[in-house]
Parts: structure tokens; sequence; C-alpha cells
């Protein structure tokens, strides 16, 4: 099993992050957010 590196939101913008989002989502893959809040982009999807 993968996973995705954690990124923080401040440097990802809302399309990079709906793309991984859908990638991880289709295999089957976690994904950490990095430190800081949750943005609500990352709980679409």
């Amino acid at each position: 099993m993968s996973n995705i590196s954690a990124m923080f939101f401040g440097s990802l913008s809302k399309n990079a992050i709906m793309a991984l989002n859908k990638g991880a989502k289709m295999s089957g893959f976690a994904q950490n957010t990095g430190e800081g809040r949750i943005s609500p982009y990352y709980l679409q999807g």
C-alpha cells in the first residue's frame, strides 16, 4: 500500500487537493494533510 505524503494546505491549490483526493480514492491510498488544519477540500471526494 502507498500513501500521499504530508503537504500543507497553504502550499496547494484547491484543484491540486481535489486531484490528489481523486487519485487517492481511486487507488485506495491514504492521504496525510500535513501540519495545520484540515481544509474543507480534503473532505470532498
